[in-house]
């Protein structure tokens, strides 16, 4: 910044010069996550973050772990990340090796990455849930396979299907 000014009072001029720096100090932080089709999960961070070969760049695979949040109710399949991509400064996307449950519960883990400050990401700052993909599905559409079938196909089956619900499955 530069200053120059003159006194009236005194009748001096003033004719300085100020530098400033401003240190980046704050780890980055998962902002959001959403699996945007079947094996692609976006990821965008608070800041840019490192998207290099170097070990704590946002594209290694050994800086991402992927985990399953189901229950013997709502089994998930368990995918393994098998490729990165850059969208831009803040964002990647993850590749799944297969597709995730629809619907299902996943978290994702970023560990070792730094932003272009240096600053490493930390816990719990590191960590964000979110559901697997799910196609749209219009309003005033029913997904009932059942319905679909004949009349005639639903009566004989009705029987056994009172007795698998009434077992739980």
């Amino acid at each position: 910044v530069h200053v120059f000014a003159v006194n009236s009072s005194l009748g001096v001029p003033v004719n300085e010069s100020y530098t400033f720096s401003i240190s980046d100090t704050t780890a980055p932080q998962v902002d959001s996550v959403v699996a945007v089709d079947l094996q692609r999960i976006r990821v965008v961070f608070t800041e840019d973050i490192r998207q290099d070969a170097s070990a704590a760049s946002a594209l290694i695979l050994a800086n991402w772990s992927l985990q399953r949040l189901g229950d013997y109710l709502t089994p998930l399949v368990s995918a393994e990340i098998v490729s990165i991509e850059a969208v831009d400064d803040t964002t990647v996307d993850l590749i799944t090796d297969i597709a995730l449950t629809p619907n299902g519960n996943y978290r994702v883990t970023a560990t070792s990455l730094v932003d272009s400050f240096d600053n490493e990401i930390v816990g719990p700052n590191n960590t964000a849930d979110f559901l697997g993909w799910m196609p749209p599905q219009p309003e005033g559409r029913v997904w009932d396979l059942f319905k679909k079938l004949p009349q005639l196909n639903r009566q004989e089956d009705a029987p056994h299907l009172r007795c698998s619900r009434s077992r739980g499955l």
